[in-house]
């Protein structure tokens, strides 16, 4: 049976036009079509990473859920969602963090509230030991750039064969089981 589901995946990306257009809607078609192909508790979500250009500057969001599968899709999906909003919405890079924040507590709140879906029992995580890395990164038109960081490695500056980490800081802990603190140091 996988190997049918297999095919299908295969030929949906090879003869549908959608599986090979940019746009948004057709993204997320191609993406259902994995996830309704994809095993049961296959490696699948886990990483996220978004770049946008806005009025205050280019931001960008990297980071990993802790854990795999539809559980890990899901929760990329709060904190993505919400970046995309946030970026545009708030002058400061920390007011973007707390929306996130704000998004991922949301997120476990509703899956504490509801019943655990089969596919967060197989990822072996429960609504309270779910986490996120996030780095939060803004490029300044200035060529600036201002980091936050919850638990996601820094990035390095690759200049000939040295590899410089962009922070000498440790990063603060990841978006879940912690508040943000008062004052958030952004890293420049």
């Amino acid at each position: 049976m996988p190997i049918g589901w297999g095919a299908a995946a295969v030929t949906y990306r090879l003869t549908c036009p959608p599986a090979h257009d940019d746009a948004l809607g057709a993204r997320l078609v191609s993406s259902a079509v994995l996830c309704a192909t994809a095993d049961r508790g296959a490696r699948i979500g886990g990483d996220l990473y978004e770049v946008l250009a806005t009025e205050h500057g280019v931001r960008a969001v990297i980071g990993d859920v802790r854990g795999h599968g539809l559980g890990a899709v899901r929760t990329v999906a709060a904190v993505l969602g919400s970046f995309r909003e946030a970026a545009h919405d708030e002058p400061e890079p920390a007011g973007v963090l707390r929306r996130l924040e704000r998004a991922m507590a949301r997120h476990l709140r509703e899956r504490k509230d509801g019943e655990q879906s089969p596919a967060d029992a197989d990822a072996g995580l429960p609504a309270g030991e779910e986490f996120v890395t996030v780095l939060l990164l803004e490029f300044l038109p200035d060529g600036e750039v201002r980091a936050l960081n919850r638990g996601h490695p820094w990035p390095h500056l690759l200049t000939g064969a040295r590899a410089e980490p962009l922070a000498r800081t440790g990063p603060l802990p990841p978006l879940g089981p912690f508040p943000l603190p008062p004052g958030l140091p952004v890293v420049p």
